[in-house]
């Protein structure tokens, strides 16, 4: 029972390990993280998120937990 758990979830979690489509849409704001690494602030369907060059993407909040939101306009 305990390797169909496993298993499942295993399956489960294998579809999340994707990179974000970094190519396909234009960067509000850039930040230089590391040597290594780039942070890019990106407008999608009117909230700000926070695109990791290596593929992880967030929502950007502030303190109170609400996300910042973006015109559209801003990204096409």
């Amino acid at each position: 029972m305990k390797k169909i758990a496993v298993i499942c979830t295993a399956l489960l979690l294998a579809g999340c390990i994707e990179k974000a489509p970094l190519n396909d849409i234009q960067p509000i704001k850039r930040y230089q993280v590391s040597a290594y690494g780039e942070l890019k602030e990106v407008c999608i369907d009117g909230v700000v998120y926070l695109l990791l060059i290596k593929g992880g993407i967030t929502p950007k909040i502030n303190a109170n937990y609400d996300v910042y939101i973006c015109n559209q306009s801003t990204n096409p």
